[in-house]
C-alpha cells in the first residue's frame, strides 16, 4: 500500500477556484440548508457539533465544485487510483459540506464503501487546533494530514480514517467527494436523486 495513503492536489495554487470561493463556503455553512447530524438512538449535547449541507444544496450553491468534481478532480483521482473512477449516482451524497464546530467535535474511525474518497479542505487548521485527517493501516501505523484551505486529497475508501477532535471553538469545513469503481456498484439512487456519467 502507498504510504502515506493519500494523494494531494492544491486547487488554489493551480488557480482552479473562484476568487471568492472561501466566502461562498462560509456563507453556505451558515445557510438555511444546514442539517444537524444526530444519533436518534443516543441523543446527547454533542449532537450540535456536526452538521452538513447535502449534495443537492452543495451543487446548487457551489456549481464550480460540481464542475471540478466531474473534471480536474476526477481526472486526478483516476490517475492516483491507477484506474477509471465514477462519480456518485446519488446527487445528495456525491459531495457534502461537513461542518465541525467547537472543542471536541470529531469524526470517529470509519471506512467508506467507495473505490476512492476525496476531501476538499475549505479551512486551514493550525498545529494544536486538532481537526487532522488521520489514517490507520491494518498493522496500526498512523499518518496525518493537516487541512489547508484550497487543497484536495484523495485516498482509498477501504483505509480507516477519522477527523481528530477539535481543541478550540474554531469551525472546520470540508467537502467529502465520493468516487466508485463503476456506475452500477453504488448505493441505490431514486429517480429524483440520480445522476449518471461514464468513466474517465
Amino acid at each position: 500500500m502507498h504510504w502515506p495513503p493519500y494523494f494531494v492536489l492544491d486547487l488554489a495554487a493551480q488557480e482552479l477556484l473562484p476568487a471568492d470561493w472561501a466566502e461562498q463556503v462560509r456563507a453556505g455553512a451558515a445557510g438555511p440548508e444546514r442539517i444537524m447530524v444526530v444519533n436518534p438512538l443516543t441523543p446527547s449535547p454533542e449532537d450540535g457539533r456536526f452538521s452538513i449541507l447535502d449534495g443537492t444544496a452543495v451543487r446548487a450553491r457551489f456549481g464550480w465544485l460540481w464542475d471540478l468534481y466531474h473534471g480536474p478532480i476526477r481526472k486526478f483521482v483516476a490517475q492516483s487510483a491507477g484506474r477509471p473512477v465514477f462519480p456518485a449516482n446519488r446527487i445528495s451524497s456525491a459531495m457534502t459540506l461537513n461542518i465541525l464546530t467547537g472543542a471536541g467535535a470529531e469524526q470517529d474511525w470509519h471506512t467508506d464503501a467507495t473505490a476512492m474518497t476525496g476531501v476538499f479542505f475549505a479551512t486551514t487548521m493550525a498545529e494544536g487546533e486538532g481537526g487532522e485527517l488521520e489514517f490507520r493501516s491494518a498493522d496500526g501505523e498512523i499518518a496525518q494530514l493537516r487541512p489547508r484551505a484550497g487543497v484536495f486529497a484523495c485516498f482509498s475508501g477501504r483505509i480507516e480514517h477519522r477527523v481528530t477532535p477539535l481543541t478550540t471553538s474554531i469551525q472546520r469545513l470540508s467537502f467529502p467527494l465520493l468516487f466508485y469503481a463503476s456506475a452500477e456498484d453504488q448505493p441505490f439512487a431514486s429517480a429524483h436523486d440520480r445522476y449518471e456519467l461514464s468513466a474517465a
